[in-house]
């Protein structure tokens, strides 16, 4: 609730809500002009220019999506032949301090 007034239906005009089966209507505004055509006629070229730009975002998505995954399958072999070599790399160093260790010099 607002300080400036009582309730926050002042501001509504007299008999805004009307009763209904079912709930409230609500009521007024009949002195409201209709919306000029040409900004529904705007708004529907403006869904359609949506419409298309959505088509084409899935449609790159679609087009995409066997290099995607290829890259995606190129930077897993990467990462696995990395790790391996590292492994082989520790093992081989492992390998010849247990060597040093026996055979000191």
């Amino acid at each position: 609730m607002s300080r400036w007034h009582k309730t926050e239906w002042d501001m509504l005009p007299e008999h805004a809500f009307l009763p209904r089966p079912g709930g409230m209507t609500f009521e007024g505004g009949t002195s409201t002009p209709a919306p000029d055509p040409r900004l529904v006629e705007a708004r529907v070229r403006n869904l359609g220019v949506q419409d298309d730009m959505i088509r084409q975002i899935i449609q790159n998505t679609t087009d995409m999506a066997p290099v995607q995954k290829e890259q995606t399958q190129f930077a897993l072999d990467t990462a696995r032949q990395s790790w391996e070599q590292s492994q082989a790399d520790r093992e081989y160093a492992i390998g010849r301090r247990d060597q040093a260790k026996r055979d000191p010099d």
